[in-house]
């Protein structure tokens, strides 16, 4: 089976924008939607390829679980990928990428991934827009 880094096709010393452009090239080149046409065999393939990317780049772009993951790694086990994987699967794409708990599920983890009962600020515009800019590398379009 092949790790995270390997899935993502980037070394283990990439930068987090590296890492980030090698899941966006594979997230468009295998996201299930392009695949609604192919035959069911081909759309499970690329839906189970879509979800290990997505895994790989939950771990890989987290500061903590990267680290964690980097020291699996280099100790030659592999639990934590496998717990990863049990814990990310509550987030696999589910084959309907409009259905509105897909839409409400995908918006919370990419906005509020690991921040259940956490209290805010009450800035949550700013929260918002500090998420997006860090994903898009830009806040939107200015008024």
């Amino acid at each position: 089976m092949k790790n995270y880094y390997e899935i993502l096709g980037v070394e283990i010393t990439a930068s987090k924008s590296d890492i980030k452009k090698a899941f966006r090239e594979l997230a468009k080149k295998y996201h299930p939607d392009k695949f609604a046409n192919d035959s069911l065999e081909k759309q499970k393939e690329a839906k189970d390829i879509f979800t290990k990317i997505n895994q790989a780049y939950e771990t890989l772009s987290d500061d903590k679980l990267k680290e964690e993951y980097d020291i699996s790694l280099a100790k030659g086990t592999r639990k934590k990928e496998k717990k990863m994987n049990k814990a990310s699967e509550r987030t696999q794409y589910s084959g309907n990428f409009f259905d509105k708990s897909n839409l409400n599920s995908m918006f919370s983890n990419f906005f509020f991934q690991g921040r259940s009962g956490e209290k805010t600020d009450g800035n949550l515009k700013k929260e918002v827009d500090d998420r997006f800019k860090d994903f898009f590398g830009f806040r939107g379009k200015k008024r």
